[in-house]
């Protein structure tokens, strides 16, 4: 099951997560990116099995609303801080446009020392707040689309549709050096994810384009949950594994032969238990 939950301001995605897991007595859960503490707002989880669809998922891309909070810069690039003083400089809406929209397209983009980030096994923020030495390398990432801009000093709010992998304190901190005042993100919400909005139905389809392989035969069934198939006449690339209407794994093929076998074996199981 592929479920849509609201994070609250103020908990851990983490805390969230195994909060809506033990409330709906569920073994095994997974997510396709979490959100930080002080941000709100859309978190994608897969449950049981479904967990190990997420590498498939095909769109990854996200929405957000931000408002920045000009003349102040945070160590965090958010309102968790430190927070210090940076300029009394008041710009005009016109620059504010121009800068804030100098951002869309393809961009390179350095993420928060503290930030989830590993180096050499470690959180970044876990360095960061023993003030030890963090490098980050810059990421490729790009800007879709920035729209709904609104300033009235010192808080400029926005929406903005971005690549997996954007970091929208990071995005802000640039904004406001390009704009010499300094800015920190002081609200964010996760407002799409996946194409996902709060409320939409989940379709496995439009989540997951991979090609399918259809199984309507019991005795095919059990062969492929039992390892007897090496071999399918079709063509080099992954599949999904349907039974029934039901997704009971991924495969991948190469030359006919099945170079790696994801199956999903407690529903396959359980489909078992219901035909015989």
């Amino acid at each position: 099951m592929f479920k849509l939950i609201y994070k609250d301001l103020g908990i851990s995605s983490n805390k969230a997560i195994n909060i809506f897991k033990k409330q709906n007595n569920i073994k095994k859960i997974g997510h396709t990116g979490t959100l930080d503490v002080l941000a709100q707002g859309l978190l994608l989880l897969a449950t049981d099995d479904d967990t190990k669809l997420i590498p498939y998922i095909s769109n990854k891309e996200k929405e957000y609303k931000v408002i920045a909070k000009l003349g102040f810069i945070s160590k965090t690039y958010d309102s968790e801080g430190p927070i210090s003083f940076c300029s009394k400089k008041i710009p005009s809406e016109k620059e504010v446009f121009q800068v804030v929209n100098s951002f869309i397209g393809k961009i390179k983009q350095k993420p928060p020392i503290y930030s989830s980030k590993k180096i050499n096994g470690k959180k970044a923020y876990e360095l960061a707040r023993k003030n030890e030495e963090v490098k980050l390398k810059e990421i490729s990432i790009e800007i879709f689309d920035i729209f709904d801009i609104k300033y009235k000093y010192p808080f400029i709010e926005f929406k903005t549709h971005v690549s997996n992998g954007t970091y929208i304190r990071t995005l802000v901190d640039d904004i406001g050096q390009k704009l010499t005042t300094g800015a920190y993100v002081s609200f964010l919400e996760r407002t799409m994810i996946s194409g996902l909005r709060l409320n939409d139905q989940i379709n496995i389809d439009n989540l997951i384009k991979l090609k399918k392989i259809f199984i309507n035969d019991k005795k095919e069934l059990i062969d492929f949950f039992n390892g007897k198939i090496k071999k399918l006449n079709k063509e080099d690339d992954t599949y999904l594994l349907e039974f029934n209407g039901d997704c009971i794994g991924v495969i991948e093929i190469n030359k006919g032969i099945i170079i790696k076998n994801n199956l999903f074996g407690n529903k396959i199981k359980k489909i078992l238990e219901r035909i015989f």
